[in-house]
C-alpha cells in the first residue's frame, strides 16, 4: 500500500508540472502575440506623432505662401537691397507661426543669395537643388540639404512674384536640432528621412552611421530587423514630396515593459505549484505516515547532520529499516572523518611543496639581476639588496601562503624595480587595479611567476617588453590578467602547455605555472585556474580566475 501512495505522489506531481508547463507556454505565446499586435500599434501612433509635427511645419508654410508671393518687403529688397529691417518684419512674422527654429535666406531670380537670417552669407554650402521654373505662384518646392555639419536640413521655397514674373525665391531651412528635441518630447524611436535616405531628424542617433549619417542599412524599409540583439519592428510611410517617416519599436523595450507580468505569471506558477506539491504531499502522508517519518529523518542527515540517528517507532518494517540506515550512517561517518583528516594533511603536504618549488625559482632569477648590477653599477647595490631582503622575508614567511592582493602588489612592485633597473626604459609595466580586489584574498606572489615568464620570453625576441596587469571581480569571481606584446607562443605548443596544466603532473618544464595552477584549485576549487591566451607574434595574456565563493582563507 505504501508504495502505491508514492507512485501516486510522483504520478500526481508529474502531472502537475504537465499542466503548469503547458499554462506558462500558453501564456507566453499570448504574451508574444500581444507585444507584436503592439508594436504595430506603436509603429502607427509614432507615425501619427511625427506626422503632426510635419503638419505644423508644412501647414503654417502652406498657410502663408501667398503672403511671401506677392510680399512687398521682399520685392523692395529684391530690387534694392539695403534695408534689411523689412526683410527680418517678414522673416519674423512666419517664424512667429511655427514652432520649429527656422533660418530664411532670400535669392534673386538667378539664384544668387543676397540675405540670411543669420547674417552669415557664407553658412550655406550650396542653394536648394531645383528647377527655378517649377516655381509658380502658390505652390512651394520641398528639398533637402546637407550643410557643414554634415546635417541634412529640410528646406520649403516659394517664389517671389510680381506681375507674374518671377524676382526671386525665398526658402526657410529647418533647424535639424529643434526638430530633434521636439521628437524627443515624444519619447518614441523614429526617423524623418527624404527620398534619399538622408535624416532630417531622429530621436534614435544609436541607428545612424557613416559619414553621410544615415540610417543603418535596411532601417529605411519596413519589417523587421535585428539590430545588437534586439528585435525591431521598422514602418516606414510617405508624408508628402518624397518626406518620409520611419517608426522604429524595439522587442526588448516591450519586454521590459511586460516584466511585470512576467514576473507575476512565474510566481503564479510557483505558487501553484508548491501549493498543489504540498497537497499532493499530504494526500501520500495520510496513507503512507512510516514512509514520512523515514523521509523526514533522512532530511535531516542530509543538511549535514550526519550524528543524527533516525528514530521510528512503527512496528513495521520501517523500524527495522531505520535501524539499517543507523549503521550505515555511522559507518559512513567513519570513513568520511578518516577520509577527510587524510585529504586534509595531503594538501597541506601538497601546498607545502608546490611553495617550495616556488620560492627558490623566484630567488634565482632575483640574484642574477642583482650579479649584473655589482657588475655595472656598484653604487645601486645596496638600493636592490634592501628590495631583495624585502623580497626574501616576504616570500620565506612560512606562517602564511594567502595575503592580501595590496600588501602583495607592494611587493611585485619591489620586484619590477630590480628588473627595471636591469632593463631600462625597454621594460614598460602597467597596472589597471578595481578598487574591491585590493582586499581579496590571493596565494602569496602570485601574479610573480607570470611576470617573470613574460620578462623571460619577452626579451628573447624583442628589445622593448609592454605588460599590462588588469584585475577585476565580476559575478563571485576575480579575474588578474597579465598581457604581454612579446613573440606569442605557436598553436601546437599553447595546446601542450594547456593540456599539462589540467594533469595530475606536471609533465613539462613549466613549473611556475603548473604550480600556480595546482594552487589555485587547491585554495579554491576546481572552477580557480589558470586561461592562456596567445597569438604567435603578437603576444601572450595570462589569467587567473580565482572563485571566491570557494575561497578558504588562511591570512
Amino acid at each position: 500500500m505504501s508504495k502505491y501512495k508514492m507512485k501516486l505522489y510522483h504520478s500526481m506531481e508529474k502531472l502537475t508540472k504537465i499542466y503548469i508547463l503547458i499554462f506558462v507556454m500558453i501564456f507566453i505565446i499570448i504574451l508574444i502575440i500581444s507585444m507584436f499586435i503592439t508594436q504595430v500599434q506603436k509603429n502607427e501612433s509614432v507615425i501619427q506623432d511625427y506626422t503632426k509635427i510635419l503638419d505644423t511645419i508644412f501647414t503654417s508654410f502652406e498657410e502663408n505662401i501667398s503672403f511671401h508671393n506677392h510680399n512687398n518687403n521682399l520685392l523692395a529688397y529684391l530690387a534694392h537691397p539695403e534695408n534689411e529691417e523689412k526683410v527680418f518684419q517678414t522673416y519674423y512674422h512666419y517664424k512667429s507661426s511655427v514652432p520649429i527654429e527656422c533660418e530664411m535666406l532670400l535669392f534673386d531670380d538667378q539664384g544668387h543669395l543676397i540675405f540670411s537670417s543669420t547674417g552669415d552669407m557664407h553658412s550655406v554650402r550650396k542653394t536648394p537643388n531645383f528647377n527655378r521654373d517649377e516655381l509658380k505662384e502658390g505652390e512651394y518646392i520641398t528639398s533637402t540639404i546637407r550643410e557643414k555639419e554634415e546635417k541634412s536640413k529640410l528646406v520649403l521655397t516659394t517664389g517671389v512674384f510680381q506681375n507674374n514674373v518671377l524676382k526671386g525665391y525665398v526658402s526657410y531651412y529647418y533647424d535639424p536640432n529643434s526638430l530633434n528635441y521636439e521628437l524627443s518630447l515624444l519619447e518614441d524611436k523614429g526617423s524623418i528621412i527624404d527620398k534619399f535616405g538622408n535624416v532630417i531628424a531622429t530621436s534614435t542617433p544609436e541607428y545612424i552611421s557613416g559619414y553621410l549619417k544615415r540610417l543603418d542599412h535596411g532601417l529605411d524599409s519596413s519589417g523587421y530587423h535585428i539590430r545588437n540583439g534586439d528585435l525591431l519592428r521598422i514602418q516606414v510611410k510617405g508624408y508628402k514630396d518624397g518626406i518620409q517617416i520611419v517608426s522604429i519599436v524595439s522587442f526588448l523595450d516591450y519586454l521590459i515593459l511586460y516584466r511585470s507580468a512576467i514576473l507575476f505569471i512565474l510566481l503564479f506558477s510557483l505558487a501553484t505549484y508548491l501549493i498543489s506539491k504540498r497537497n499532493i504531499m499530504m494526500l501520500a502522508k495520510s496513507n503512507s505516515s512510516s514512509i514520512d517519518k523515514l523521509v523526514e529523518q533522512m532530511e535531516i542527515i542530509k543538511k549535514g547532520d550526519i550524528d543524527h540517528l533516525v528514530t521510528i517507532d512503527t512496528d513495521d518494517e520501517f523500524q527495522m529499516l531505520s535501524k539499517d540506515i543507523n549503521n550505515v550512517v555511522v559507518a559512513i561517518e567513519k570513513v568520511g572523518r578518516r577520509n577527510g583528516e587524510l585529504y586534509y594533511l595531503n594538501k597541506i603536504s601538497e601546498m607545502k611543496r608546490l611553495e617550495a618549488q616556488f620560492n627558490p625559482h623566484f630567488l634565482y632569477n632575483t640574484l642574477e639581476t642583482i650579479r649584473s648590477a655589482v657588475l655595472f653599477d656598484a653604487k645601486a647595490v645596496d638600493r636592490l639588496i634592501l628590495k631583495l631582503t624585502s623580497i626574501l622575508r616576504y616570500s620565506m614567511d612560512n606562517s602564511i601562503s594567502q595575503v592580501y592582493f595590496i600588501d602583495d602588489l607592494e611587493i611585485i612592485q619591489e620586484y619590477l624595480d630590480i628588473q627595471n633597473y636591469r632593463y631600462k626604459d625597454r621594460l614598460q609595466v602597467t597596472f589597471d587595479i578595481q578598487e574591491e580586489c585590493e582586499n581579496q584574498i590571493i596565494p602569496r606572489l602570485m601574479i610573480e611567476p607570470l611576470l617573470e615568464n613574460s620578462i623571460k620570453n619577452g626579451f628573447r625576441y624583442h628589445q622593448t617588453l609592454c605588460i599590462h596587469v588588469k584585475a577585476y571581480i565580476e559575478d563571485d569571481k576575480m579575474y588578474v590578467s597579465v598581457q604581454d606584446n612579446g613573440n606569442g607562443i605557436a598553436q601546437d605548443k599553447l595546446e601542450e602547455i594547456r593540456y599539462n596544466l589540467e594533469s595530475d603532473q606536471n609533465q613539462m618544464n613549466h613549473h611556475g605555472l603548473y604550480n600556480l595552477n595546482r594552487q589555485l584549485s587547491l585554495m579554491y576549487g576546481i572552477d580557480s585556474k589558470l586561461r592562456i591566451e596567445s597569438v604567435l607574434g603578437e603576444g601572450t595574456t595570462v589569467t587567473i580566475c580565482i572563485h571566491l565563493k570557494g575561497a578558504k582563507y588562511h591570512v
